[in-house]
């Protein structure tokens, strides 16, 4: 139950890919090998799946809450009418039921007050037209066909809301294979090809079949970090960096045990602690504060910092536990070759002390050796696995080959760097 085995087929770079995920995973290869996309992806399943009934009951409120604010404000404006609910009420909710409760309620009182005003004589015919064509509602001089036809456009509105509801309900209650990816295409700007091939174990049960998919038990949340370059700089690229950013700000629970000697490790290593500050706007922002008493926003800070600020802060605001999958894509960029080997370090404790899951992209050779070193002294060579990703002959395509921890071939691709300097230099 505690291992999980990830698949991906014929997508974009990547031939085949079959990941297992028990510990720490490291993935090496070329640039456009599909590292990032294999990250991406399993981002992409983990927290659809596990936000899938919420991510239902998003989706039919917001196509129904510009329609409900659009009453409120013709009833406000037209009829002098105050909204028995705001706009911002309106956007809070976060159930089907009470949303529906409040949509019949703002029908009911729209059609009570259209009623009323279509039967003043100081209404004009033309704002009687102008509202009616607004609402695709047909208009006739005779007040008692106008006002029968306002009824029936009110009742046709409600009745159709009823039955999306209805249908809503049923999603939120029955998990469609067809809708979980239609939400990853919606948050995320993804598709897979029709003849990719996705797969997510826990175990030995596969999660997504053909037509609907099983919640994951153990895995409750997957954090990517693509790049630490942008944080700070309010990237809001994607939604897994806006994501990441609010988690790097917001605290999520009490930190778990063991944690706080990891931040204490982190904070050792950069010289310095990383915080949250308002500023004069009350905007919270990161700040590092070195321990010589510089106070500095991460976004001025030197790069190589961010990286371990997203660790320390994730840590702090008690987002890295046992349910957790970290997926970071090249994680040494901009780190000096020390810090490489303490963040490897730093990485194989986190998966020691906390039981977070992590998969790692690097091209580093320091990174991966780090690791392996670090792992196997940690006792943890076991929950520690390499893959790397060898092109297809004749094919711009790439098959992820299983090397459990012995990472000489690695090395091997590596060093054609070397090849390629006495190759061009002297």
């Amino acid at each position: 139950m505690n291992n999980y085995q990830y698949f991906l087929s014929n997508f974009q770079a990547i031939n085949k890919a079959d990941i297992k995920l028990e510990g720490i995973t490291v993935l090496a290869g070329a640039n456009g090998c599909g590292k990032s996309t294999l990250s991406r992806w399993l981002y992409y399943i983990v927290n659809t799946i596990n936000r899938y009934k919420e991510l239902v009951v998003e989706s039919f409120i917001r196509s129904k809450s510009l329609e409900l604010m659009n009453i409120l404000r013709i009833m406000n404006i037209e009829f002098d009418i105050r909204p028995v609910v705001s706009s911002r009420e309106i956007q809070e909710i976060n159930d089907i039921e009470t949303f529906s409760d409040i949509y019949h309620r703002i029908y009911s009182d729209f059609l009570d007050s259209i009623i009323q005003w279509v039967n003043k004589r100081a209404v004009t015919k033309s704002r009687k037209t102008r509202l009616a064509s607004y609402f695709n509602i047909p208009y006739s001089d005779d007040t008692d066909e106008f006002s029968a036809n306002i009824i029936a456009y009110c009742n046709s509105k409600n009745d159709e809301f009823d039955k999306e509801a209805r249908l809503a309900i049923i999603h939120r209650n029955k998990n469609i294979t067809n809708k979980l990816f239609k939400f990853i295409s919606e948050n995320y700007d993804e598709k897979l090809n029709q003849t990719s091939e996705i797969q997510l174990y826990e175990g030995d049960t596969p999660l997504i079949d053909e037509n609907d998919f099983h919640y994951i038990y153990r895995l409750k949340k997957a954090i990517y970090i693509d790049t630490p370059m942008a944080l700070g700089h309010k990237d809001y690229r994607s939604r897994a960096w806006t994501d990441l950013q609010k988690m790097m700000i917001n605290e999520f629970k009490e930190k778990p045990e063991g944690a706080d000697r990891i931040i204490f490790s982190i904070s050792r290593i950069i010289g310095g602690n990383f915080t949250v500050e308002s500023d004069f706007l009350k905007n919270k922002e990161i700040h590092f504060v070195s321990a010589d008493g510089l106070d500095i926003e991460l976004e001025k800070a030197a790069t190589g910092l961010n990286s371990f600020a997203y660790l320390q802060m994730l840590l702090k605001n008690g987002y890295l536990d046992s349910d957790t999958l970290l997926l970071i894509d090249e994680p040494e960029a901009h780190l000096h070759p020390q810090w490489i080997v303490e963040f490897a370090r730093l990485l194989v404790n986190i998966h020691k002390k906390l039981g977070v899951y992590i998969m790692v992209a690097s091209h580093n050779p320091d990174m991966v050796s780090a690791i392996r070193s670090i792992s196997k002294k940690e006792d943890l060579a076991d929950k520690t696995n390499f893959y790397l990703a060898v092109k297809e002959k004749d094919s711009l395509k790439y098959t992820y080959e299983y090397l459990g921890t012995d990472i000489s071939r690695i090395f091997e691709s590596f060093n054609i760097a070397l090849s390629r300097i006495n190759e061009y230099g002297e």
